[in-house]
């Protein structure tokens, strides 16, 4: 009975990290820069791709388990928005979520 608590334990942790990315926001200088809005337009991309595109624009370190990727595609055009509101627009519909540190 132990042995499947203990499963079903690590079961529930298991479906619950899935859906959970992590990013912080590099320090950047001046405070100017830090409120600056980034573009970014998504025809069609890979949820995987546009995360790199996010990564790569912005400076963010993000960090997730590449296994928990869906097929999801993006459509998305993002104009001078925050880091973590394009990475909202990016998970939208794809069951995933994410939580800043």
């Amino acid at each position: 009975m132990a042995a499947l608590k203990q499963h079903i334990s690590l079961v529930l942790s298991s479906i619950l990290l899935q859906g959970i990315f992590v990013f912080t926001l590099q320090a950047q200088g001046t405070t100017d820069q830090q409120s600056k809005g980034h573009t970014l337009i998504f025809k069609g991309e890979k949820i995987e791709y546009a995360l790199q595109r996010l990564v790569e624009k912005t400076a963010i370190d993000l960090i997730y388990d590449p296994a928990i990727m869906t097929d999801h595609t993006v459509f998305k055009t993002a104009r001078n928005e925050a880091p973590e509101d394009i990475l909202r627009m990016i998970l939208d519909g794809s069951g995933l979520d994410f939580f800043q540190l």
